[in-house]
C-alpha cells in the first residue's frame, strides 16, 4: 500500500487540519494534536473512505436492488418495516449487552447502521457517533503521548 509522500501529506492534513475546535469534556485542545498519524491509521482511514464510496461495486448493486424494491409500494413498506424491526432488535440487544464484557457498543452501532440504511435520523446519529468516537480517539492518543513524554 505504498503511497506517494504528497498523498500522505494531503491525507495527514485531513486528520489534523480544519477541525481545530476544543474537544468538549476532555480538557484538551484539538490544536495540540498536530502530530502526523501513523501509516496504519492512514491506511485504515483510506480503506474506510473507499468502502464508504458510493461508486463501490457492492454499493451500486445494493442501490439497484433498493430501487427495484422502491418501485413497488407494498414491497417497499414491508421492507422498511423489516429493516426497522431488525435494526431495533439489534440496538436493543446491544443496549442489554453494554454492561457485560463484550461488544455491546459495537452491536448498538451495528443496529444503528442497519436502521441508517432506511432512516435519515439513524444515519445522522451514526455520523455524530463516528465524529465523537474519532474525537475521543484523538484525545486518547494525545493523552497517551503526553504521559509518555512525562515519563521520559
Amino acid at each position: 500500500m505504498g503511497a506517494s509522500p504528497r498523498r500522505d501529506l494531503v491525507t495527514a492534513s485531513r486528520w489534523v487540519g480544519a477541525d481545530t475546535q476544543a474537544i468538549p469534556g476532555f480538557g484538551c485542545d484539538h490544536r495540540d494534536m498536530r502530530s502526523a498519524p501513523s501509516a496504519l491509521e492512514l491506511e485504515i482511514h483510506d480503506e474506510i473512505a473507499e468502502g464508504e464510496s458510493p461508486n463501490h461495486p457492492i454499493r451500486r448493486w445494493l442501490a439497484g436492488i433498493r430501487e427495484k424494491v422502491a418501485q413497488r409500494p407494498h414491497v417497499n413498506l414491508a421492507y422498511r418495516i423489516l429493516v426497522a424491526t431488525l435494526g431495533t432488535i439489534i440496538v436493543l440487544v446491544g443496549i442489554v449487552l453494554i454492561p457485560l464484557p463484550g461488544p455491546g457498543w459495537l452491536i448498538v452501532f451495528l443496529g444503528l447502521a442497519v436502521l441508517g440504511t432506511e432512516f435519515h435520523w439513524a444515519r445522522r446519529l451514526m455520523v455524530f457517533a463516528k465524529r465523537q468516537l474519532s474525537r475521543f480517539w484523538a484525545w486518547w492518543n494525545a493523552r497517551r503521548a503526553r504521559r509518555a513524554a512525562r515519563v521520559e
